[in-house]
C-alpha cells in the first residue's frame, strides 16, 4: 500500500518524518525550529510475521520553507558579500536564520 509521509527539515541535517492522510490537508503541529518541509510516498508491506518493509521515497515534492526572520543590516551586508562570492541572485532566509540558494522548484510560506 502507498502511504504519504511529510518529511520536516532542522538545523544539523535533523528530520522528522510522519504520515499523513493527504497533501492538501491543512499542515499542524509543525515542530519548533523547523525550516522547511516536503510530502513523499512510499510503498508500505506488511510480511507474513508481522514486519513491515518500506520502499524507497518517491514522487517527492518540492520543498517548502517556514517562516521569516528580521535582520540588522551588517547580517544583511553578510548575506549578501556570501551572494555575490556564491553567484547567487537570489537565496531563501529561513526561520532559524539558515540560508540557501533559491530554488525556483521551492516554496516560501510563513510560519505564524
Amino acid at each position: 500500500m502507498t502511504k504519504t509521509y511529510i518529511c520536516f527539515y532542522f538545523p544539523d541535517n535533523c528530520i522528522e518524518e510522519r504520515e499523513v492522510s493527504s497533501r492538501t490537508a491543512p499542515i499542524t503541529n509543525i515542530p519548533p525550529h523547523a525550516y522547511a518541509y516536503q510530502f513523499y510516498d512510499r510503498t508500505v508491506v506488511q510480511t507474513e510475521d508481522g514486519e513491515f518493509c518500506y520502499g524507497l521515497d518517491r514522487n517527492g515534492s518540492p520543498i517548502t520553507y517556514i517562516g521569516s526572520l528580521h535582520f540588522t543590516v551588517d547580517y544583511l551586508e553578510e548575506i549578501v558579500m556570501k551572494m555575490k562570492r556564491n553567484g547567487d541572485k537570489d537565496v531563501i532566509i529561513t526561520a532559524c536564520g539558515d540560508v540557501y540558494p533559491y530554488d525556483p522548484d521551492a516554496k516560501v510560506v510563513s510560519h505564524l
